[in-house]
């Protein structure tokens, strides 16, 4: 489980699609927030619960 690998094996293969041009995408869903500079700690997830407050604390 080497996140780096991992990380590098992913954009390997984006490489390899995006020359194959299997798909074009033509929209990109974004979500903006806001969040104050105090908070700190707060960690978002790729999957599952988007936001994990387990560590977060006010500075």
């Amino acid at each position: 489980n080497d996140a780096n690998k991992r990380w590098e094996d992913l954009v390997k293969a984006a490489r390899i699609f995006n020359a194959d041009q299997g798909v074009t995408p033509l929209y990109q869903q974004t979500t903006s927030y806001m969040q104050n500079t105090k908070v700190k700690g707060i960690i978002q997830n790729t999957a599952g619960t988007q936001w994990n407050y387990k560590y977060a604390y006010i500075k």
